[in-house]
């Protein structure tokens, strides 16, 4: 203690220098690669290494028609055990390096409009990685699929700090063969993108250029290879063109229910639906069941309520003021009413006597009230007095109308329960 208290300031700043003289900036910057490094490894030290997997061929699945194989492979690492990568880090890379290897000699020489699905499956991980499926073109882009579909692989094994390779590790292939862009035309004339000259593939930044021309449409993309969703949808407008993006293509389509196979498709909400209702379609633009309206407050607040305020007219029955309001200002296609056209309550009027909510002259109606269509020999009838029997097979209509099995079984299901 007594030698310590005999150094002065003097002493200690002349001690600083000196050893700062003895440790040159080239000593500092090694040392910080270094300890960067070791912390890249996980700590401790490491090696880089490396990973060369042998593929072993178990099944391989096809199916003609459209153009799919499937081909299944047990990875295994062939390179010698002092190559291998030391620290979590480095083996997460070196894994990563040693698969997009492995996948790219499967695939060098597919054609580039080609697609591919990627699936990674282990025993000894708690989950599998599947795909989505991409063209080759995309797996070949550095920055592209290949990379988000590694690194989705890289963050599987994050998650399973005890991973070891063996035997158990399968990757499965899936090739789907696709048309080529010019399949199919003659000689001289190439297919090109909707509505342009361009031979090669096309965007969104194409896209662009159409809707400065068409500035009164409104274009709605959507992309096969997000799901068939929306990607794009330009300023609203009474008219529209939509397109459907796919391998770099664009092609038009007609009418979005019959796209989506629905009745019905909402651009607000970007839904399909089939039944107009606020169960199906829980949204603003939905059609009030009273109004016949789009975007009618009292339905939006009060659809899970019954009607309550009647209209001695129609005999129906409405969800509020406004939305009995509506049914005498607007049409049924939700127009405003001219002084010679009909109303909501004009056009829709419910049956006191049968119920029913009728659209033809009060005239018409009362020759069909309380009658309906029996489903099984197809006349109308008073469906509550009326005794309905099996119907024989006409022998002239027999070549035209054979009975399938399920009718058959379903004709003898309804005479067991008659018995």
């Amino acid at each position: 203690m007594d030698q310590q208290e005999h150094i002065s300031d003097e002493d200690l700043l002349q001690a600083a220098e000196e050893l700062e003289d003895a440790v040159s900036d080239e000593d500092l910057l090694q040392a910080v690669e270094e300890l960067e490094d070791a912390g890249q490894s996980g700590g401790g030290g490491g090696r880089e290494g490396y990973f060369n997997f042998r593929r072993t061929q178990f099944r391989e699945k096809t199916a003609k028609s459209y153009g799919i194989k499937r081909t299944s492979y047990h990875l295994q690492v062939e390179n010698p055990r002092n190559t291998f990568p030391v620290g979590h880090g480095n083996i997460i890379r070196a894994f990563e390096e040693g698969l997009a290897n492995s996948i790219q000699e499967l695939i060098d020489g597919l054609p580039n409009h080609d697609r591919i699905q990627i699936y990674l499956g282990s025993n000894r991980l708690r989950n599998s990685h599947t795909s989505a499926n991409v063209s080759v073109e995309q797996w070949h882009d550095p920055f592209g699929a290949s990379r988000k579909v590694l690194q989705n692989i890289s963050n599987l094994l994050n998650s399973n700090e005890s991973f070891q390779l063996d035997n158990t590790l399968q990757l499965d292939v899936t090739h789907i063969s696709m048309l080529s862009p010019r399949n199919g035309l003659p000689k001289g004339k190439h297919k090109t993108c909707f509505g342009t000259d361009n031979y090669g593939p096309c965007g969104l930044d194409q896209k662009k250029l159409f809707e400065i021309v068409l500035s009164d449409y409104q274009f709605v993309v959507i992309s096969a290879e997000h799901g068939h969703a929306i990607v794009h949808k330009g300023p609203p407008s009474e008219k529209q063109i939509m397109l459907l993006m796919h391998d770099g293509h664009f092609d038009v389509i007609t009418k979005l229910p019959g796209f989506f196979n629905s009745s019905y498709f909402c651009h607000e909400c970007e839904k399909a639906y089939s039944n107009e209702d606020y169960k199906n379609h829980p949204c603003h633009r939905t059609k009030c069941d009273s109004s016949l309206q789009r975007g009618c407050p009292d339905y939006i607040s009060k659809h899970i309520e019954n009607q309550e305020l009647p209209c001695k007219d129609c005999n129906r029955k409405f969800y509020g003021v406004t939305c009995q309001l509506n049914h005498l200002t607007q049409k049924a296609n939700g127009q405003s009413v001219a002084p010679a056209e009909s109303n909501v309550c004009k056009s829709h009027k419910k049956c006191p006597i049968c119920l029913p909510v009728y659209t033809s002259t009060s005239q018409e109606h009362v020759k069909h009230c309380g009658l309906q269509c029996c489903s099984n020999c197809s006349k109308e009838v008073n469906i509550l007095q009326h005794k309905c029997f099996l119907q024989p097979i006409d022998d002239d209509d027999n070549d035209k109308k054979k009975p399938s099995l399920c009718t058959l079984t379903l004709r003898c299901v309804k005479t067991l329960e008659t018995i």
